[in-house]
């Protein structure tokens, strides 16, 4: 009898997985589960279907037919309630009352069954953070994280005039960037005061904020939307209320903000897309005692703390990361590791496939430009002397406003160990190779 491998969740990592464990074993069983109603699809497309409505139809990545001919089963609408590491099986319920399969027979389930496994893969992925803002809850409010999402931004982007992006993140800039190249006048809405906080520094984020003006996107930083407004008479959104982000949290638990201290105002607008991150899908492996923090806890081989159990993807935490990227190299890289491991120990080997986790990097197109940053980088939250002089980092910097060009390469030693590069793609694979990017699949990529 042939051995299973169950894999919950059908995005990058986990298909990366499902294919990769086909490619070591061709023998074992292969189930792959998801809770939403697609096979795999390109997630980094989503927010170019906001300008272009016929991205939906392109953006699944292999048809049914390579499930078929690979002998993966694709089972789709499965939510899984609960696993059983112990007795390994899981428990779902299959939310349409109908499990497809990669062959699309349409088999129809009960409403709670189980699935045994001889080996899990845990990909869940990440969910879109939603702030606990009043009023986030209306129609005409949302985040752009599955296909279902970008079918509904795209009703509504047609009746709006004016989108406010909550976020001014990458994600927030590809929202913002296709809203505009639709006709509609947008408004980018952050936090903190710069944006890109993560990946750039100070002057490069001034930078940005001049390419956006440029072409016709308002920018407000340091600000905080205190509220989603609503016309009662027509029952749409009219407007968000914002106000100046401060540090004291005494009299308002939204986003650090002070009542008393704030200065308020209203920004009309119909539509409000959420771009503030990304919450890795942890609450059931949690539940079923894997071990979790940030994400859940693997090792080098992607295996969690339950035997015969392995992580990948946006919802996995490698080391003692201060954050997940959300990163589609990374996320593939994981499923390759955890793919390999898996098939090793269905024949009962030694796990031998180590997950070398490469320097982040981003990088993001639009605007008519390309921003690309990688490796060590001064924040605004560092003083770039004082870090400078702390960890013996010097840099160079070049900036031509009129050709659009901004770079900053940060070195140690006469090493480069980090860059920031805006309208200079042709430097991006120099710098790559020079820093040295551990896999050749990369972290060089946009957000999943």
């Amino acid at each position: 009898m042939s051995k299973k491998v169950l894999i919950l969740g059908n995005g990058v990592a986990g298909f990366t997985a499902a294919a990769t464990v086909r490619e070591q074993d061709a023998e074992c069983e292969i189930v792959m589960m998801t809770v939403e109603g697609e096979r795999f699809y390109n997630r980094m497309l989503l927010s170019k279907a906001l300008a272009d409505e016929k991205m939906l139809k392109d953006i699944y990545m292999e048809d049914e037919n390579w499930y078929r001919e690979h002998r993966i089963v694709n089972l789709l609408h499965c939510r899984v309630v609960s696993i059983c590491p112990e007795k390994k099986y899981v428990e779902y319920e299959d939310v349409c009352e109908t499990a497809v399969t990669a062959s699309d027979s349409g088999a129809p389930v009960e409403s709670r069954k189980r699935e045994n496994y001889d080996i899990l893969i845990y990909a869940l992925g990440a969910h879109a953070m939603i702030p606990a803002i009043p009023g986030v809850e209306q129609r005409g409010v949302m985040a752009l994280r599955t296909i279902a999402d970008a079918k509904r931004a795209q009703e509504e982007l047609v009746k709006a005039h004016r989108v406010v992006v909550i976020g001014g993140g990458i994600l927030g800039l590809e929202a913002a960037w296709q809203c505009r190249h639709a006709g509609k006048e947008v408004v980018i809405i952050e936090a903190e005061e710069l944006l890109m906080g993560k990946q750039l520094d100070e002057e490069g984020s001034e930078f940005l904020q001049h390419l956006l003006k440029d072409k016709g996107i308002s920018v407000m930083t340091g600000k905080t939307v205190m509220e989603i407004l609503t016309d009662l008479e027509r029952a749409a959104i009219s407007g968000v209320l914002v106000a100046d982000s401060v540090q004291d949290t005494s009299r308002h638990d939204i986003a650090g903000v002070t009542e008393s201290a704030a200065t308020q105002q209203t920004i009309s607008c119909d539509m409000v897309l959420v771009a503030c991150g990304i919450v890795p899908n942890t609450k059931l492996a949690m539940e079923s005692g894997l071990g979790v923090g940030r994400g859940v806890i693997v090792d080098e081989h992607m295996h969690t703390t339950s035997s015969g159990i392995y992580a990948c993807g946006d919802c996995a935490q490698f080391k003692d990361c201060r954050e997940i990227h959300g990163l589609w190299g990374e996320a593939k890289s994981m499923g390759e590791t955890a793919g390999k491991n898996a098939a090793a120990a269905l024949r009962g080997e030694t796990e031998n496939e180590v997950y070398e986790q490469g320097r982040a990097a981003f990088y993001f197109k639009g605007l008519d430009t390309v921003i690309f940053s990688i490796g060590q980088t001064a924040k605004r939250q560092d003083s770039l002397t004082d870090w400078s002089i702390r960890r013996g980092i010097e840099h160079e910097q070049y900036r031509d406003a009129s050709a659009g060009k901004y770079e900053k390469y940060y070195y140690h030693n006469e090493t480069l160990v980090g860059a920031i590069l805006i309208g200079a793609p042709e430097k991006i694979g120099e710098v790559n190779e020079k820093i040295g990017v551990l896999r050749t699949s990369s972290k060089v990529c946009e957000k999943s």
